[in-house]
C-alpha cells in the first residue's frame, strides 16, 4: 500500500503553531476569556448636542457668567456619571477660575491614574480677526475649547460604563481647565495656560500616598472641519505615533496623515510633561479661525468631533486594560483593531485572520509536504 502523508502533516503544523492559541472550532479560533471585544460608543449626536450647549453659554472667558456656568454643567455630567468630581479653585490676576476634575474608579485602591484633559476658557479677544472691528469682541470658540470639552462630556458617559463593567485596577480621571487661552493680550497679565499649570503645581494634593499618572492625553481644537492632526513636537512621540496608529486603522487617515505638519506648542500637556509625566496632545493648530469671531459651530464638523472621541476613547481603554486584552470595532467605519492587527470587519477576521497570522507555518508545511509527495511517488508502491 502507499505510505499516507496525512498524519506527518498533522505532527509538522502542531509544532510550527502556537500552543496558546486556544481552542479551534469550525474554523475560528475562540477568544481568551479576558479579552475584551468592545464596540466604540462615542456618538456624533451626542458630542454635538453637548457643543451646543457649551455656545449657549457664550462669553465664556474667566470672570463671565458664562465661565460659571460652563463649569456647573461640566461638573453636573461628570457628578450625573458616578464620578468623584471636585472644583480646583485658583485665580489669576484677581480673576477667580476653576478647573474642574472627575475620577473614575476613585476607592478601589488603583495605583495608576490615566487623565484625559481639555481646557473649557474661551478666549477674550477675537485678535486674529481678520476685521480690525471685532478684535475686541469674544471667540466663540466652537473648536479651541469647545470641541474637546463636548468629547470628554460625551466621554463621562462611556468611561463610567467602563469602570462598571470592565476589570479595571486603574483610575480614569477627566480634567477641564480654565484660563487656558488668555495669553497674550487675550485678557491682561494672564499668561498661557494657567490652569493646568495651577493644577500641575496641586498635583499632589489629589493623589492619595501610593498614586502616579501614567499617561497625561489632552484634546484641544479637534473639531475642524477640514482636521489634520499635527505631529506636536512636546508629546512624547512613541505615544503619540500609537494614537496616530490607532486612528489609521480605524478609518480616519484624514485625519491622522502620514506626513503631518510638526510644532512645538505650549498647551495643557506641558506643565504635566515638565513633571515627567508622559503626555501628549492632540491637535490641529491650521484653523484659520482660529482667535477670530468665526470660530463657531459653521467651522465644526460632526464627522471630526465623533471620529476624534472614538480614537480617543480607544486608546485610553487600550491604556485602562492593556493591547493584549482588547479588540476595538469602529462602527462608524467598520474598522477593528487588535494588537498586531488592522483591519475592515468581516475581511481580516476568524479564519482568515489565523491564516494570514501563520502564513510562514503553512508555507513551510507545503513546502516540506510537497517535497515527501516527489519522495514517495518516486518509490515503488507495496502491494
Amino acid at each position: 500500500m502507499r505510505r499516507s502523508t496525512t498524519l506527518l502533516f498533522g505532527v509538522i503544523l502542531s509544532s510550527l503553531l502556537p500552543s496558546t492559541l486556544g481552542t479551534i472550532s469550525s474554523g475560528y479560533i475562540s477568544p481568551k476569556q479576558s479579552m475584551v471585544d468592545y464596540t466604540l460608543g462615542t456618538s456624533n449626536e451626542n458630542t454635538w448636542m453637548i457643543l451646543e450647549d457649551l455656545m449657549d453659554f457664550n462669553p465664556r472667558y474667566p470672570g463671565t457668567t458664562g465661565i460659571n456656568d460652563t463649569a456647573e454643567y461640566i461638573h453636573e455630567i461628570l457628578e450625573d456619571t458616578g464620578a468623584d468630581t471636585s472644583f480646583h479653585e485658583f485665580s489669576v490676576n484677581g480673576v477667580p477660575c476653576r478647573n474642574v476634575l472627575g475620577k473614575y474608579g476613585a476607592g478601589q485602591d488603583a495605583s495608576e491614574i490615566i487623565i484625559v484633559a481639555s481646557h473649557h476658557d474661551a478666549r477674550a479677544r477675537a485678535d486674529r480677526d481678520p476685521d480690525p472691528e471685532l478684535r475686541d469682541d469674544p471667540v466663540p470658540a466652537a473648536n479651541d475649547g469647545g470641541s474637546s470639552t463636548a468629547i470628554l462630556l460625551e466621554l463621562a458617559r462611556i468611561v463610567e460604563i467602563m469602570h462598571a463593567t470592565l476589570d479595571i485596577s486603574k483610575e480614569t480621571w477627566l480634567v477641564f481647565f480654565d484660563a487656558e487661552d488668555q495669553g497674550s493680550g487675550g485678557m491682561q497679565n494672564f499668561g498661557w495656560i494657567e490652569g493646568s499649570t495651577k493644577f500641575a503645581q496641586d498635583l499632589d494634593s489629589f493623589l492619595e500616598a501610593n498614586q502616579s499618572i501614567e499617561l497625561f492625553m489632552l484634546l484641544d481644537m479637534v473639531g475642524d472641519d477640514d482636521l489634520k492632526i499635527d505631529g506636536e513636537l512636546n508629546s512624547d512621540q512613541a505615544l503619540l505615533s500609537e494614537f496616530f496608529a490607532l486612528g489609521q486603522c480605524l478609518g480616519y487617515s484624514d485625519f491622522f496623515p502620514q506626513n503631518p505638519v510638526y510644532r512645538r506648542i505650549t498647551d495643557d500637556h506641558v506643565p504635566f510633561k515638565t513633571l515627567g509625566i508622559p503626555s501628549i496632545d492632540i491637535i490641529d493648530l491650521d484653523y484659520p479661525e482660529w482667535h477670530t469671531t468665526k470660530d463657531d459651530l459653521d467651522h465644526v464638523s460632526k464627522q471630526s468631533i465623533g471620529g476624534i472621541g472614538r480614537v480617543a476613547e480607544g486608546f485610553l481603554l487600550r491604556k485602562l486594560v492593556g493591547d493584549e486584552n482588547v479588540t476595538l470595532h469602529d462602527p462608524h467605519t467598520g474598522y477593528t483593531w487588535s494588537e498586531g492587527s488592522c483591519n475592515e470587519d468581516g475581511l481580516d477576521t476568524g479564519f482568515i485572520a489565523f491564516i494570514k497570522r501563520y502564513w510562514y507555518a503553512f508555507l513551510i508545511v507545503g513546502v516540506v509536504g510537497a517535497s515527501l509527495v516527489i519522495v514517495l511517488k518516486k518509490q515503488p508502491s507495496e502491494v
